[in-house]
């Protein structure tokens, strides 16, 4: 979502990461420990923030991102430990059975 970051201009980039996260200004700010005023200065080109700023909040959108697929797969697996496992008992049982049959 955000490859082209680099090509944007600094006002662009801020609004973009604000957009991708799905935030308001507000949100944003509070997410980020960024005055309102500032995060405004910036978004509006009146003011530029440093090229650290706008990677560290890239950084922070790509790991939260891998952090979610990385969740899911968790979540996957999960699941399908417990069908394994439920899929495992029935037969578990029968053995059990047959062994004090003998």
């Amino acid at each position: 979502m955000l490859d082209n970051i680099k090509e944007l201009s600094p006002a662009e980039a801020i609004v973009a990461l604000r957009n991708a996260y799905g935030m308001t200004r507000r949100e944003f700010c509070e997410y980020f420990d960024i005055p309102p005023r500032t995060l405004q200065n910036w978004e509006y080109g009146s003011r530029t923030p440093m090229p650290f700023v706008i990677a560290s909040i890239c950084k922070c959108y790509e790991t939260e991102q891998e952090n979610k697929r990385l969740n899911a797969y968790i979540e996957l697996l999960n699941r399908q430990n417990e069908e394994l496992k439920a899929m495992a008992a029935p037969r578990a049982m029968a053995e059990e059975v047959r062994a004090l049959g003998k």
